[in-house]
C-alpha cells in the first residue's frame, strides 16, 4: 500500500507563485443544455463527486469525528483518500477505536487493505508552493484521490483565511484548481463558527458562498454526547433532512504511562423510527432482513453496513445479484433500512 510522506514546501524559486491558467472554453446555449448535471455521489445523500465541502462546528461539536467518519466510509467504499489532520496526534487513536469497534479480532487486516492515508502536521494551503509540493506527494505514492479532507481549514493556512474576503478567496480558488480540478475530487474542509454567530462559519462569507455544499454540525446540550448535521445548499440534488449521531467511548486496548485505559470516541446513527412496518412479503426481502436483525440483537459488529456488506450477506444466503439488489432497493423505500452516514441502518428497533 502506497505511503503518503510529509509535504515539505519547495524552494519558492522552483515553483514560483504563478499557477497556469487552464484553457478557457466557450460553450454555446445548446451545448449546455445538452449536458445537464445530476447529482454524481461518493457518499449519497452527503458527498457528491468532484466538488467542494465546507463542514463547520463550534468546538466540542465533534465535527472532526464526523469528517473522520465521512474519510473512512469513503475508503471502506474502495475510494482513495488522502486526509490532512493537523489538529493534534490522536488521529491514530481515534481510526484504532473506529477499526476496533467495527471489525472486532480483524480490524487490523481490515486497516491494512484500507487506501486511507493522512498526513499529521499543519500545511500551509495558502501557499502555491506548499499546495505543489503536496500534489508531488500524493502522486509520488501513486494516489488518486476521491476526496481530501482538510482539517482544520485555519490550521491549514496561513491564518489570514478568516480575516478577509479577499484571502479566503483566493485559498479557496488554490485548492480548487490544483487539488478538485486536478484530482477530479470531492474536497472536504472542516471549519469553525465565529465567536458570537455560531450559525454561520467564522470568516468571510466567502467561505460558505464559494463552496458548493456545507453542513453546520451543532450539540445544543453539552451534557449529551449528540450532535445534529444541517445540510446547506447542495450542488446538484436537494438538501439532505437534518440528521443526528450519537458520541460513544470505545477502548483502543492501549495503557497510558499510568496504566489506565486509552479511549476514544465513535459516532453510532441516534435515529430510529418508532413504529416497526409491516413485514415485506418477498423471501429475499425477509431474508436480508433477519439476518440483519439477528446481527443487531446479538450486537455483531458495526450497526451500520455498506451497501456491498448487504450484499455479501445476501450472497452469502445464495440469493441472486439481481434478487438481493432489488431486495435492498425496496427494503429502503418501506423504511426497514435507511440511509445514514456509513452505509444502511434497520430504520426501527426490532
Amino acid at each position: 500500500m502506497a505511503e503518503v510522506k510529509p509535504a515539505v514546501a519547495p524552494p519558492a524559486e522552483e515553483y514560483g507563485e504563478a499557477r497556469k491558467q487552464r484553457p478557457i472554453v466557450i460553450k454555446s446555449a445548446h451545448e449546455l443544455a445538452g449536458t445537464v448535471r445530476v447529482a454524481n455521489w461518493l457518499l449519497r445523500p452527503y458527498l457528491e463527486k468532484n466538488c467542494s465541502v465546507l463542514m463547520y462546528g463550534d468546538l466540542g461539536t465533534f465535527k472532526s469525528f464526523l469528517a473522520l467518519l465521512w474519510a473512512l466510509t469513503l475508503a471502506l467504499l474502495g475510494h482513495q483518500v488522502v486526509y490532512l489532520s493537523a489538529e493534534g496526534k490522536g488521529l491514530g487513536r481515534r481510526i484504532k477505536g473506529w477499526a476496533i469497534d467495527r471489525f472486532g479480532e480483524e480490524w487490523e487486516s481490515r486497516l491494512k487493505s484500507l487506501p486511507f492515508f493522512a498526513i499529521e502536521q499543519p500545511l500551509n494551503l495558502s501557499a502555491a508552493a506548499v499546495v505543489e509540493s503536496l500534489v508531488e506527494h500524493i502522486g509520488e505514492g501513486a494516489i488518486q484521490p476521491a476526496a481530501i479532507f482538510v482539517d482544520t481549514i485555519s490550521k491549514n493556512s496561513n491564518g489570514m483565511v478568516e480575516r478577509s474576503t479577499e484571502d479566503a478567496t483566493e485559498y479557496l480558488n488554490l485548492t480548487d484548481s490544483e487539488l478538485r480540478a486536478r484530482f477530479e475530487c470531492c474536497i472536504v474542509m472542516v471549519h469553525h463558527t465565529g465567536h458570537s454567530a455560531k450559525d454561520r462559519a467564522r470568516g468571510p462569507y466567502a467561505l460558505m458562498a464559494n463552496t458548493d455544499a456545507n453542513f453546520r454540525v451543532e450539540r445544543s446540550d453539552p451534557d449529551a454526547m449528540v450532535l445534529t448535521v444541517t445540510a446547506g445548499r447542495m450542488k446538484d440534488s436537494e438538501s439532505p433532512p437534518p440528521f443526528s449521531l450519537a458520541a460513544r467511548v470505545v477502548k483502543t486496548g492501549d495503557l497510558d504511562e499510568d496504566g489506565n485505559p486509552i479511549t476514544t470516541l465513535v459516532l453510532d446513527s441516534s435515529e430510529v423510527v418508532a413504529a416497526k412496518p409491516k413485514r415485506p412479503s418477498g423471501r429475499a426481502q425477509k431474508s436480508i432482513l433477519s439476518a440483519l436483525e439477528r446481527r443487531r440483537r446479538e450486537g455483531e459488529g458495526a450497526q451500520v453496513w455498506t451497501i456491498d456488506e448487504v450484499r455479501d450477506i445476501a450472497k452469502d444466503m445464495e440469493i441472486a445479484k439481481s434478487s438481493a439488489r432489488d431486495a435492498i432497493r425496496a427494503l429502503i423505500e418501506s423504511g426497514f433500512l435507511k440511509q445514514t452516514v456509513g452505509g444502511l441502518a434497520l430504520g426501527y428497533q426490532p
